[in-house]
């Protein structure tokens, strides 16, 4: 099954099987199943980048770049290309000490998971430690959104292949996943290029996987929409978590269907 396919077959379960949750923090209502799991082949040199509606890469780099460089003011985001995050932050551009800042700084006390895992991950492999976590709770509440993907984990399977498995407590599958799963796969060929190392697959495990009320119609038409072929990827070879720029990845032969609105509940 293509990974697309997978992913219509997930909202094709919800839909079927969720729950209204129409008491959950943002107002707008949801359509919600617990702990869904959907795994990504990555081992190709495509993007699973949806094709049935118009996705915009340039700012899934952007928020990839600025989490990795630890960013935590809008500016900065928007520099980098991703302007997603304008609508969380201060006056000021502040956006607290949101993903990149856990990932590089955890707690503001100089320590650096991301690369204290790839470091570990070149010397040890088989380590069952490679994690990092951008939940903490002691600062959650100067987060101007807490974060949805909490932490994720990296597994080296026996052919020398890079997995990650990546941890939700809250997914929006309609506007969020589709980002979600390229961004991480993107963040996989960084890491992948410091160990050298293929790809092999992405585990996304979602605790609360939800469609907003708002999004609910598209949901229910998107079986009908037809789907393309992935899109090529291409990262350069000297791309890392710590060096990464708009630049230095292609997607090539990107053919999707039309640009859809959907309306994101904050």
């Amino acid at each position: 099954m293509k990974n697309e396919e997978k992913y219509f077959s997930l909202i094709n379960d919800i839909l079927s099987t969720g729950e209204v949750r129409n008491a959950e923090r943002t107002g707008t209502g949801t359509i919600s199943a617990f702990a869904k799991t959907l795994e990504i082949d990555v081992s190709n040199n495509t993007l699973p980048l949806m094709t049935h509606r118009k996705m915009f890469p340039k700012g899934i780099i952007g928020e990839l770049i600025s989490f990795t460089k630890g960013f935590t003011n809008v500016a900065d985001f928007q520099k980098a290309g991703c302007n997603y995050w304008n609508a969380w932050a201060k006056d000021d551009g502040d956006l607290g000490p949101i993903y990149g800042a856990q990932w590089r700084n955890f707690n503001n006390e100089s320590v650096d998971q991301l690369r204290t895992v790839i470091n570990e991950a070149k010397v040890n492999p088989q380590s069952r430690r490679l994690y990092v976590t951008a939940w903490n709770p002691a600062q959650a509440s100067e987060m101007s959104l807490v974060p949805c993907f909490c932490g994720f984990q990296l597994y080296v399977g026996t052919n020398g292949e890079l997995n990650m498995h990546v941890n939700m407590r809250s997914s929006d599958v309609i506007v969020g996943l589709p980002s979600d799963i390229a961004f991480h796969t993107l963040l996989m060929h960084l890491i992948a290029n410091e160990l050298e190392r293929p790809l092999g697959k992405l585990v996304m495990s979602l605790t609360d996987a939800h469609i907003y009320n708002n999004h609910k119609n598209f949901a229910e038409s998107i079986f009908s929409l037809p789907i393309f072929e992935e899109p090529q990827l291409l990262v350069n070879k000297y791309a890392t978590v710590d060096d990464c720029s708009q630049d230095q990845i292609m997607i090539l032969q990107y053919n999707h269907g039309p640009k859809v609105n959907l309306e994101v509940s904050l």
